[in-house]
């Protein structure tokens, strides 16, 4: 019974670190501003290949400007909370 209350408080312990890293990350992105995939990877913490493999997906809407493949704040922060 112990050793099962202390892996679960361990498991607590692990989510409550993982929604702190969440909320700050968040707090760093700007709904309303356009983000480059060197910006995006940097904020996300994943590499630009990765970036790039999401917005293929569909899993973060991106778009085209002037050459530049630019994505909305708000569509990472919706990567995010999925």
């Amino acid at each position: 019974m112990w050793a099962l209350l202390l892996r679960v408080g361990a498991i607590l312990g692990v989510c409550e670190v993982i929604k702190r890293i969440l909320d700050e990350t968040t707090r760093d992105i700007k709904p309303t501003r356009l983000y480059e995939v060197s910006e995006a990877a940097r904020l996300l913490g994943i590499s630009h290949a990765e970036v790039r493999q999401l917005i293929a997906e569909g899993r973060i809407k991106a778009r085209q400007t002037g050459g530049v493949c630019k994505m909305a704040g708000q569509s990472l922060l919706d990567y995010l909370q999925s």
